[in-house]
């Protein structure tokens, strides 16, 4: 594998600047945090995604099976299951009259 060497500066700056906190997390949060405060640069943050909730019965009008975990850990299953096979002929609509004569 080639050895980039910008990549091997940034981590040896990594490292050196860990190295001034005895490697402890905390301590380079705070210092970094620190800097970005004092830092005369724009700041950018951005707003989180939202995810438009989807009905179950939406899913379901797709053919898709849903599970669902709540949180207290309880698995619910809601839609098609592939194992139970195809659903029984109800005989109702003009296309049953087509099977009965048969």
């Amino acid at each position: 594998m080639r050895r980039d060497p910008i990549v091997a500066e940034v981590r040896r700056a990594r490292e050196t600047h860990a190295a001034q906190f005895n490697f402890d997390l905390r301590a380079i949060y705070r210092d970094l945090k620190s800097q970005e405060e004092r830092s005369q640069h724009e700041k950018v943050s951005f707003a989180p995604k939202h995810i438009p909730p989807v009905e179950i019965k939406e899913l379901q009008s797709l053919g898709l099976a849903v599970e669902a975990i709540t949180q207290d850990g309880e698995v619910l299953n809601f839609g098609r299951d592939e194992s139970k096979g195809k659903p029984p002929v109800l005989g109702m609509g003009l296309l049953s009259l087509d099977r009965r004569n048969r």
